[in-house]
């Protein structure tokens, strides 16, 4: 045998070889892309959302409403408050349900409004001066 011959018989036995280690490799390789990551299953992606859902949105607006009630609870008489229409006043009587608002000083006008129109109550240095 020359030496031309051997070195194509050893090339085509280790082409041969090479093959069959890639098609065992193939079916291997084949399994590993088929596996689901973590973010392709739907439940995962579901629980997700909910929790940045629950993070952005529900949590903060919880946060509020406390502080607002901790607000509607510490209400007393002679505080100044601002309704949520913008109007301000001095509360004379707390009701339930509604506020007795003493809204002009000179005249003693009062009304009387829910408790729910309560936007926030003014500190003296928050208040505007009146335009003259």
């Amino acid at each position: 045998m020359s030496a031309l011959a051997w070195a194509d018989e050893v090339a085509t036995e280790t082409a041969a070889a090479a093959d069959a280690a890639a098609a065992e490799a193939a079916p291997a390789a084949q399994e590993a892309a088929k596996q689901p990551g973590l973010f392709s299953n739907p439940i995962i992606m579901m629980l997700i959302l909910l929790a940045a859902m629950y993070f952005l949105m529900i949590a903060p607006q919880r946060k509020q409403k406390k502080q607002r009630e901790q607000m509607m609870a510490a209400l007393k008489e002679g505080d100044r408050i601002m309704t949520q229409s913008g109007v301000y006043g001095t509360i004379k009587k707390i009701k339930e349900e509604s506020v007795r608002l003493q809204i002009d000083d000179q005249t003693k006008t009062t009304i009387e409004i829910t408790k729910n129109a309560v936007a926030m109550v003014v500190k003296p240095e928050e208040e505007k001066p009146a335009e003259k």
